[in-house]
């Protein structure tokens, strides 16, 4: 019965690419892009994306409002912004904690299809109306291929 259960968590979803960047001083200037190279071999399947977001329990907001930009290896790039919802309606935080961080990962794009193989460019950008946003101490980014 464990081994059902492990093999049915675990077929539906494929980690292809999993980073994190580190956010000097634990604040994201409005400056500062963050960008993966991701090599995207099979574009016959769908993938999930998925922007993950570590930070401190002081963290003041509801939100944090993200641009994601997606250069192809032909040259063309997509474009969108996203408003990740880092609380609940009663204002706890969403995500897993470990003593005062807290670790959420939301997703951005479902079943998203790739029509080139190579390395495609995902830059995130802080779309924040503050030049510095404090307690952000990590982004990265995740993507699953669809079984």
């Amino acid at each position: 019965m464990l081994l059902l259960l492990f093999c049915m968590a675990s077929c539906g979803k494929q980690t292809i690419f999993e980073k994190h960047e580190k956010i000097e001083n634990n604040t994201w200037n409005r400056n500062k892009v963050i960008a993966f190279e991701v090599p995207i071999n099979d574009i016959k399947k769908d993938y999930n994306v998925y922007i993950a977001v570590r930070h401190s329990d002081v963290y003041a907001y509801n939100n944090l409002y993200v641009g994601v930009i997606i250069y192809t290896p032909s040259g063309d790039q997509r474009s969108n912004n996203y408003y990740l919802e880092l609380r609940n309606e009663d204002r706890s935080f969403k995500g897993d904690v470990l003593g005062d961080i807290w670790d959420v990962k939301m997703q951005i794009m479902k079943n998203a299809s790739f029509t080139k193989q190579g390395i495609h460019k995902f830059e995130i950008s802080n779309l924040m109306q503050y030049p510095n946003l404090p307690d952000i101490m990590e982004i990265g980014l995740i993507i699953e291929k669809q079984k």
